[in-house]
């Protein structure tokens, strides 16, 4: 049986799937082609009896099934729905509320190395909602980069074969034929390598030309994703050996491309992992807390970010009660918050504080504000 079909009320990510059930055994499972603005689900059914199908939608991000509202009944050599009117889908009905999670960017300047560990429950705000089960889902970074060419060069005795997976932290599905990989001499820049893409087990085959030499040598690599339109450098990534082989198809070598190791235990506190300490950047996750009591499942999103030494964030809003004595930094500040009593803040803007209705201070309290600091700041 085949069907065609779509999920309405929830957005769909090239990664979720529509999974057939039967008598809770799985007999039918594809990811959704976009076609124009619709993302379509092409499935084949396999069975033999004329049974109720129940679908589930996976969702990659949480790694969860979410229950769908449509039954279907199987039909051997049958079609259902077409392109221009596929069967419709949505989330079986449920009443509960979305819990509710908070959790502020994580921040750090130069020269700290270290992220404190984030702890999912402490973001939940309602305090009767006992959530079991946690997600974490790295945003890929979206550039505008053109596509380089990769062009070895050519001469060169001895080699080094292998196989590549590439991943962004927990993140693989992202590659592509489009995509390129670059290996290069850091002592001259030369391309000394190109990988060859296997759409089939989603890895790379490659050869780099190094010279006979027994001598190792660090290579670096650059990884072009025409999905993020980004290229990324690797300082010294792998190490060149004549005749050496770097990675097969059952144990390919892996190169991350993500300047954080970011990790999730069971129960749902996130640690990461400097890779390159010398990286400055912003690293955004989503994160989800799931299986809650008396609520549907909850979702935010936040970013790690490094500072250079002396710079700013661009943006801090205050919105709560301010208790306890604080000096805020950011590029612009904006607050319509209440400073409590006996309680000293400072805020330091390097280009904006706006103080908006609603901001006030209480008897004893201590306000100040002053334009500067900030080394990216407007000049």
């Amino acid at each position: 049986m085949n069907l065609i079909g779509k999920i309405e009320g929830i957005s769909i990510d090239p990664d979720d799937e529509l999974r057939a059930y039967i008598d809770n055994n799985l007999v039918g499972v594809n990811k959704s082609i976009l076609n124009e603005n619709n993302r379509l689900f092409f499935q084949t059914i396999y069975h033999e009896d004329a049974l109720n199908i129940n679908f589930k939608l996976y969702k990659a991000d949480r790694k969860k099934e979410l229950d769908l509202s449509r039954q279907i009944t199987f039909k051997k050599d049958s079609l259902v729905g077409f392109v221009e009117n596929p069967v419709v889908f949505s989330l079986a009905t449920n009443t509960n509320p979305e819990v509710t999670l908070t959790i502020a960017d994580q921040v750090i300047a130069q020269p700290v190395k270290v992220f404190q560990d984030v702890a999912i429950k402490a973001g939940i705000v309602e305090p009767n909602a006992n959530c079991t089960t946690f997600a974490i889902n790295s945003i890929l970074p979206i550039s505008t980069e053109a596509k380089p060419s990769c062009n070895a060069q050519t001469g060169l005795e001895g080699n080094m074969n292998g196989v590549i997976q590439v991943v962004y932290n927990e993140r693989s599905s992202f590659v592509s034929n489009d995509d390129v990989l670059t290996f290069i001499n850091p002592t001259n820049g030369n391309t000394v390598g190109c990988g060859s893409f296997d759409a089939i087990d989603n890895i790379f085959d490659f050869t780099v030309k190094g010279g006979t030499s027994s001598t190792e040598t660090p290579v670096d690599v650059k990884y072009y994703s025409a999905l993020m339109k980004k290229t990324f450098t690797l300082k010294s990534a792998l190490t060149y050996k004549n005749n050496k082989i770097l990675g097969d198809l059952i144990s390919p070598f892996v190169v991350d491309l993500s300047p954080l190791s970011v990790t999730l235990d069971a129960n749902g506190v996130i640690r990461t992992v400097m890779r390159d300490t010398s990286w400055i950047g912003k690293y955004s996750l989503d994160v989800f807390a799931m299986n809650c009591s008396g609520f549907n499942d909850g979702k935010t999103t936040f970013t790690f970010q490094r500072l250079k030494q002396g710079d700013c964030v661009e943006l801090e809003l205050r919105k709560v009660a301010e208790n306890q004595d604080k000096v805020i930094q950011a590029l612009s500040i904006s607050s319509d918050a209440l400073i409590n009593t006996g309680v000293n803040i400072f805020y330091k803007g390097g280009n904006v504080i706006e103080l908006k209705p609603g901001f006030d201070t209480s008897s004893g309290a201590i306000f100040t504000g002053k334009i500067e600091g900030c080394n990216n700041k407007t000049p």
